[in-house]
């Protein structure tokens, strides 16, 4: 699983990360402060598995965007930690 955190406020993005490292020791966490800067992370290496983005843009256009890079769900950040919990369950392969 990869999971994609987009966030301006550093000290959020910072945050998701370690809490995701820290529950998901598995999974592959790339972080951004832009969607442009996060679907570049996405193209540059082979992904496996799903992808969850957390960002606090969730435009149509921006969603689009993420999907058709591969984005398999899209949370709001700041994420309820527990909505994150059961996402990352159900996509946990």
């Amino acid at each position: 699983m990869t999971v994609l955190v987009v966030a301006a406020d550093g000290e959020r993005r910072r945050a998701v990360v370690a809490w995701l490292a820290a529950r998901r020791p598995g999974a592959r966490v790339l972080a951004a402060s832009t969607w442009d800067e996060g679907l570049a992370a996405l193209g540059a290496a082979p992904l496996d598995g799903p992808i969850v983005a957390l960002t606090d843009d969730l435009r149509p256009d921006t969603l689009m965007k993420a999907e058709a890079a591969g984005v398999s769900a899209a949370l709001r950040t700041p994420p309820d930690l527990d909505q994150l919990e059961a996402r990352c369950e159900l996509l946990w392969i």
